[in-house]
């Protein structure tokens, strides 16, 4: 019982210090941002418009069977839009097996101009082979 104790009290106060500064940044998609641009896999391929310090917000499927991760295969320019964070969100153990996981990009409109970006979802394991997937967005920041 003791441990149990230790390790719950040891957990809580890693996670409070790493949210103290950043390190761990959890968010529910499209929750309390209410300025904010979200978005999906569904709106890949698209052109958006964001104000400077706007933020964009993108939730995108690993699939249910994990084993794959999105990763950059062209970065946005960083005088228009800067990359936040990278936050993974995983399904109950319930419904681990049932639901996809996620993976919710953050970015900050920070300078005018247009930019645009690729992501591909890549499977961890196999060396060069091409995304099974892509998600692309362009953006003008106004």
């Amino acid at each position: 019982m003791k441990k149990i104790i230790f390790f719950t009290l040891f957990f809580i106060s890693i996670v409070t210090c790493a949210s103290a500064y950043n390190k761990i940044d959890i968010i529910t998609p499209g929750a309390g941002f209410s300025d904010a641009i979200n978005l999906t896999e569904d709106d890949s391929g698209a052109t958006i418009e964001a104000r400077q310090g706007q933020l964009i917000i993108i939730t995108l499927s690993q699939g249910e069977s994990g084993g794959y991760r999105w990763y950059f295969i062209d970065k946005p320019d960083t005088q228009v839009l800067n990359f936040l964070t990278l936050t993974y969100t995983i399904p109950s153990v319930e419904r681990i097996f049932v639901d996809d996981r996620l993976e919710i990009w953050k970015f900050k409109a920070v300078g005018t101009g247009a930019t645009s970006f690729r992501i591909g979802l890549f499977k961890l394991i196999g060396v060069n082979k091409p995304p099974e997937s892509e998600f692309v967005l362009n953006v003008v920041v106004r």
